[in-house]
C-alpha cells in the first residue's frame, strides 16, 4: 500500500544524517526513497559512512546533525563533549552481528575458535558482540587473538589466512561469506547481543530546536508503516542501496524489526556496554553515567506517546 505525501513545502530545512550502509539503514532509506522527509519540510542530506561510530564522529565533528548508530557507540561516548542522544530505536536485531569463519583455519563448532585470531572493528558493537559470543560459548576472551581492520577489510585477511574469522554487522558479513563461498562456516549468534540501531543528535541542538527532530521521528514513523504495509516495495529499496539480490534483501531484512520506539531494553543494554568498557579499563568501580543524558524521549513521546516505554 503507497502512502501518498503531500507536495514538498518550497522553503525546506537542510538537515545532514551521518548513516552507515546496511539492513539497519532501511527506515531512514524508505523515508528517503517515498519524500517523507520532504513532507515534513525537511531536505534530508545523507552522509555515508562505514560504521556507526564513524557516523557519530561526524555528528560531534558538526559535519552531521544527526547519526545512525548501534546504541554501542553511544554507550562508548557518554563522557565525551559536545553531548549526544539516543532520540529512537529506529530497529532491533539479534542478528546484524555475525561470526563468520574459515574451515581451513580448522574452525567447525565454537569451541574451535579458542586460540584462534579474530578480526573485527575496533570500539564498536561488533567488538561488544565477540566479547559477549566468547563467554557464553565458554572462552575466556584472553584466549583469543584480536585483529582490527576497517569493515571492508576483515573479508580479506580472513581469505588471506591472516585471521580464523571475521565479526562484523551485515551487509559486510554476508559479503565476507559470498567471499569464502565452501570454506565459510557462519556460526551460530546465541543471541547473545540484541542491538538497538538508533537515531541521536546533539543533546543542545534538540534543546534548541525540538520541532526539528520530531519531523524527523514523523517521517522515520511513516517509513515503518511503509515496511509493514509493502514489504515488497521495502525491499527493492534495500537490495538497490545495497547492490544484493532480492532473496537476500529479503533475508537481511527478516532479521530486523523496524520499529521507531524507546523501550526499557535499550537503557538496560547500554549500562551493561558501560559496566562492560570501564572492567575493560580497569575502572569497575566509576559509576555510570545517566541514561537521562544519553537518551531523550521527549521529541518521540510528542508524536508517539505510545512508542515510549522508558521507566520514569
Amino acid at each position: 500500500m503507497l502512502l501518498s505525501v503531500p507536495a514538498s513545502p518550497l522553503h525546506a530545512a537542510t538537515i545532514n544524517i551521518a548513516m552507515p550502509s546496511g539492513p539497519v539503514s532501511l527506515p531512514l532509506l524508505v523515508a528517503l526513497e517515498q519524500r517523507f522527509f520532504q513532507a515534513e519540510g525537511l531536505d534530508v542530506v545523507r552522509i555515508p559512512c562505514n560504521s556507526g561510530k564513524a557516523c557519530l564522529a561526524a555528528l560531534r565533528s558538526g559535519s552531521a546533525d544527526m547519526a545512525a548508530s548501534a546504541e554501542f557507540a553511544v554507550a562508548m561516548t557518554a563522557a565525551q563533549t559536545p553531548a549526544v542522544a539516543i532520540l529512537a530505536s529506529i530497529g532491533e536485531s539479534t542478528a546484524q552481528i555475525k561470526l563468520i569463519a574459515s574451515r581451513r583455519a580448522g574452525v567447525r563448532q565454537g569451541a574451535d575458535m579458542s586460540g584462534k585470531r579474530i578480526a573485527t572493528v575496533a570500539g564498536t558493537s561488533a567488538e561488544y558482540f565477540l566479547d559477549r559470543w566468547l563467554t557464553y560459548q565458554g572462552i575466556d576472551p584472553d584466549r583469543v587473538k584480536l585483529g582490527f581492520a576497517e569493515p571492508g577489510a576483515l573479508g580479506d585477511l580472513v581469505q588471506q589466512g591472516k585471521a580464523a574469522a571475521a565479526v562484523v554487522w551485515e551487509p559486510e558479513a554476508s559479503r565476507i561469506e559470498d567471499k569464502l563461498g565452501e570454506d565459510a562456516v557462519r556460526l551460530p549468534s546465541a543471541h547473545v547481543y540484541t542491538q538497538h540501531f538508533c537515531i541521536a543528535a546533539q543533546a543542545r541542538a534538540v534543546e534548541r530546536d525540538r520541532p526539528r527532530y520530531e519531523k524527523v521521528l514523523r517521517a522515520l514513523l511513516r517509513a515503518q508503516r511503509f515496511i509493514a504495509d509493502s514489504p515488497a516495495e521495502a525491499q527493492a529499496i534495500l537490495a538497490a542501496s545495497l547492490k544484493i539480490t532480492a532473496t537476500v534483501a529479503q533475508r537481511l531484512m527478516t532479521e530486523q524489526d523496524y520499529r521507531v520506539a524507546l523501550h526499557t531494553s535499550l537503557p538496560t543494554t547500554m549500562l551493561s556496554q558501560i559496566r562492560w568498557q570501564l572492567g575493560q579499563d580497569g575502572k569497575p568501580t566509576e559509576p555510570a553515567p545517566s541514561m537521562q543524558q544519553l537518551i531523550d524521549a521527549r521529541p518521540l513521546q510528542s508524536v508517539a506517546p505510545a512508542a515510549v516505554t522508558l521507566a520514569r
